[in-house]
């Protein structure tokens, strides 16, 4: 044979090594495309904020159970294992979030906190502490709210960076996860006593404190905030237990929660997307991301076999006993409660926060599934405002039309998904978005470039190695 043949042999190779790789070599530049995660907020994010300032080890959540089943001994996460926020920092090829008062506990170096840091502080709430004391409102875990957590980021940030452009570079390329935040505020209110209709008056002020600081956020050069709404507290025991009721039309029977408290989780859910629509429009370089928690963990409770959880979804697997396992005077931790067999079983953990298992799936829910606005999964892979990478099996919400191949095509992008079918629309509309919000269902419109591989890449692989399209045929 020729050299020429020869050569252009080894050229049909090439590309087709190239377009076998091409799912393995693209993952990596995806996950890598955050540098670090911020993250403030609660007890849901918390990993180990209050268990380094707390003046001792007394509280329920400090000793075992918890943390027994990845870590093996309490963090101060409020959980068997790991949170949403560990999971997101493993899709993401990055260390665990360390706390922020871990270094004053420990006079670490701000050079550990080169890949993340967390300001979340379990019992933390979005109002100031002393506002919501002269509501009557109080809690004794802590009073680092979220404007003391902001500052504490600030004053921070210079240890971080020097120059503006330092700054620029490291929070252009760091995720933040702005909470959940504002469960407590109406958490300490409901279980104070206080009726529904006094603690929807807090949603207003809740909701204006997270875009504030958004909004201060944004000021400071940050480009990507994932903001998740509040969970279905409808379905917590120590809700349950709280409310418990012989009207049984109180209670959704698909899943056994309050209708009346998803309601109001819904409320609010509806309220912090309209504020996240209206900060869009003001800084549309930024890109701002909906996590929909509350239908993430409403299907659990839909379709809790599907999930593995087995044990009975109402009830906490670590407690002191009762209908629902949550007894206030014998808490997951305290003498007295008791810690179920496989905590990978049960949605709820200690009848207020949920196990690594319910945590997990609420991750894949929102970093590859339909509960983010815009699809997480899609921002995730753009790798600029134009252009957007595939893996393997053509991921990345692009949705090309029957009849075209690369260039610019229409793309619908279901971007959060309504479990129950009925839409319940809102008068929220973005230049280009159709949002609908609570139970939302909101579909993208716009122009991206295709990269056609995914499987035609593969059928091409093929028919290159197996069939009659190479001289001479490499399949001899």
């Amino acid at each position: 044979m020729s050299s020429m043949g020869w050569s252009f042999q080894a050229y049909l190779m090439n590309l087709i090594l190239i377009l076998i790789l091409i799912p393995v070599i693209i993952i990596p530049l995806v996950l890598g495309c955050y540098n670090s995660i911020i993250a403030f907020g609660d007890s849901l994010t918390d990993t180990g904020n209050l268990y380094n300032s707390y003046p001792n080890k007394s509280l329920n959540f400090f000793h075992p159970p918890y943390g027994e089943t990845y870590f093996h001994h309490p963090t101060g996460r409020c959980s068997d294992g790991r949170l949403v926020i560990d999971f997101i920092a493993e899709f993401l090829g990055l260390p665990l979030v360390p706390p922020y008062l871990e270094s004053q506990d420990s006079n670490q170096s701000v050079q550990n906190f080169e890949a993340g840091v967390n300001f979340a502080v379990v019992g933390a709430t979005a109002l100031d502490a002393a506002f919501l004391a002269e509501m009557g409102d109080s809690t004794s875990f802590t009073n680092n709210s979220l404007s003391i957590q902001l500052e504490w980021f600030k004053q921070m940030l210079p240890s971080l960076c020097n120059t503006s452009s330092d700054c620029n570079k490291l929070l252009s390329t760091s995720l933040i996860l702005m909470g959940e935040i504002g469960g407590n505020d109406y958490n300490n209110a409901l279980l104070a006593g206080k009726s529904i209709e006094m603690v929807q008056a807090y949603v207003p002020l809740v909701i204006e404190t997270i875009a504030s600081t958004i909004n201060e956020l944004i000021e400071l050069g940050v480009a990507t905030l994932l903001v998740p709404g509040n969970l279905p507290i409808g379905c917590v025991p120590a809700y349950l237990t709280e409310y418990e009721s012989s009207d049984k039309d109180q209670y959704d029977p698909s899943t056994g929660c309050l209708n009346w408290l998803n309601k109001f989780s819904g409320y609010h859910n509806d309220q912090l997307q309209i504020a996240l629509s209206r900060i869009r429009r003001l800084h549309p370089q930024v890109t701002i991301i909906y996590a929909d928690y509350y239908n993430a963990m409403l299907q659990l409770y839909q379709s809790p076999d599907q999930f593995g959880f087995t044990g009975e979804t109402s009830k906490a697997c670590c407690g002191g006993g009762g209908p629902y396992n949550y007894n206030s005077s014998a808490l997951c931790g305290d003498a007295g409660a008791s810690v179920c067999e496989n905590p990978a079983q049960f949605i709820s953990w200690d009848g207020l926060h949920s196990t690594e298992a319910a945590y997990r799936w609420i991750t894949k829910a929102i970093l590859q599934g339909n509960y983010t606005v815009p699809r997480a999964d899609v921002v995730l892979q753009k790798v600029n405002k134009n252009q957007f990478i595939l893996d393997g099996r053509g991921r990345g919400g692009a949705i090309e039309k029957e009849g075209e191949g690369e260039g610019e095509v229409d793309v619908e992008e279901e971007v959060a998904q309504d479990l129950s079918g009925e839409l319940q629309k809102h008068d929220v509309e973005e230049e280009g978005h159709t949002i609908t919000t609570h139970q939302h269902n909101v579909v993208l419109h716009r122009q991206v470039p295709v990269t056609t591989l995914g499987s035609f890449s593969t059928g091409i692989t093929s028919d290159l190695l197996k069939g009659n399209y190479t001289i001479p045929p490499i399949s001899t």
